[in-house]
Formats: C-alpha cells, sequence, structure tokens
C-alpha cells in the first residue's frame, strides 16, 4: 500500500479553501486505496474556531494536529505571522516523527504557510 504524508497548516473542519480542497484530495487518495496521513494545526483560521482532536480519522484520512498556541484567526499580521512559526516549529516535529515511523512513499507540503515546504525538503 502506498503511504503519503501530507503538511499544510489548514484541513478540515478549518474553514481556510485550502484546507478544504487538501481534504477533498486526501479523501479521494485515500478512498483509492492509498494510506494518508495529514499533519495540520487545530483550527485556527477564524477566532472562535473549536479545537479538534490531536489525532482523528476522517474519511478515511489519518489527521495529526499540532498546536500553534493562541495564535487563532487572521485578522492581525502579528497573530498569523505567529500561528506560521509555531506550525512551522509544531509539524517539523510531527512530521519528522510521523515519517521515522510511517516511512511514506511520498511527502507533500503545500503554501500554507509559504514556508512548509521546508519540511519536506
Amino acid at each position: 500500500m502506498t503511504r503519503l504524508l501530507v503538511v499544510n497548516q489548514y484541513y478540515a473542519p478549518d474553514l481556510a479553501s485550502s484546507g478544504q480542497l487538501l481534504a477533498e484530495l486526501c479523501e479521494a487518495l485515500a478512498a483509492s486505496g492509498m494510506d494518508v496521513h495529514v499533519v495540520a494545526s487545530q483550527p485556527s483560521y477564524t477566532e472562535g474556531a473549536a479545537p479538534a482532536a490531536e489525532f482523528e480519522v476522517l474519511n478515511s484520512v489519518n489527521v495529526h494536529r499540532v498546536s500553534v498556541g493562541g495564535s487563532v484567526g487572521r485578522e492581525r499580521m502579528r497573530t498569523r505571522a505567529a500561528g506560521y512559526v509555531k506550525f512551522m516549529f509544531n509539524a517539523w516535529n510531527k512530521a519528522r516523527a510521523l515519517a521515522r515511523k510511517l516511512k511514506p512513499d511520498t511527502v507533500l507540503t503545500l503554501s500554507n504557510p509559504p514556508s512548509v515546504g521546508l519540511i519536506g525538503a
């Protein structure tokens, strides 16, 4: 079975479009037989977003969530930048641990935050 590790700050149920589109892609890949694991942040696109489980299986996709601390929302650039930094640090650690354990065939990183591609390198 092909194993895929995906890293993106946002993933459903977060409201960011990148997270919604990524969920559709990952669900389709899982339905085709891939073992899909996603590293994403706790829902943080909007202030007041309800927290999600640290690990959950959503429509056959294994979702591993990391904290961005109190950096929730996009209204202030400082909050958004702090969320990017916290996500990068925590996602780096989670993705490295998962890569060692799962030995994925492919690592896919998307553009949230803009520097997330460094995790896949």
